[in-house]
């Protein structure tokens, strides 16, 4: 209930997200008259609460973001806008969404904040760190030298693309190859007086990169 010299008063102490109905009694001195007719039908609703169990998963220049759904306060979640705070953003209605345009070799965390009807929530806890990054560039310079029945290729590091270079592999596309930390490795096995060619392809944790040009010895 409430009280109140005026027409209009304020009930409080509902729960949100249940429906009411008022009705109104004046009062004078001789007593109370006759209840109103009801009014229409509210349901009090806030905004919305935090979403939890906020995690990231880093991709090529992205990250995937996943929650555990907001309380809506008695008012439906309209939607959700993800952040890493500094302008990559993503908005759905779902629980997950992909923030793009990122940096491959830079660390990310995400907060969330839900809205309905009423407005923003507070924002979530940090997501976990995550580093977006892709499969690694291209090798360059790639030089290599005869040797007897051998050749020895060497390259400049091809760039990681946010995850660190694990190895090269150097093939003359007719099976023979060898494989290196390094940016030289010797291939062995190879005929003498015939001519090879020669290309290397990085790898990281995201795969292979593309070949390199075609040296020949």
């Amino acid at each position: 209930t409430c009280t109140t010299a005026t027409t209009s008063c304020d009930v409080t102490g509902l729960t949100n997200g249940s429906a009411y109905t008022f009705t109104v009694v004046a009062t004078n001195a001789n007593g109370d008259g006759s209840a109103s007719d009801a009014s229409n039908s509210v349901n009090p609703g806030g905004q919305p609460g935090v979403a939890t169990n906020v995690s990231a998963t880093a991709g090529d220049t992205s990250a995937s973001v996943s929650w555990t759904a907001a309380d809506g306060n008695g008012s439906s979640i309209s939607g959700y806008t993800v952040s890493d705070g500094s302008g990559h953003t993503c908005t759905t209605a779902t629980t997950s969404c992909d923030v793009t345009g990122l940096t491959n070799g830079s660390a990310y965390t995400f907060t969330v904040v839900a809205t309905n009807a009423n407005g923003d929530g507070s924002a979530s806890g940090a997501s976990n760190s995550v580093t977006p990054s892709g499969h690694p560039g291209v090798a360059t310079n790639v030089t290599a030298t005869a040797g007897d029945t051998t050749a020895s290729v060497s390259w400049t590091a091809a760039g990681g693309n946010g995850s660190a270079v694990t190895n090269y592999t150097v093939s003359d596309g007719s099976g023979h190859t060898c494989t290196t930390a390094t940016t030289s490795c010797t291939v062995t096995g190879l005929a003498n007086g015939s001519a090879h060619t020669f290309t290397v392809v990085a790898t990281n944790a995201n795969g292979n990169g593309s070949a390199s040009g075609l040296p020949t010895a």
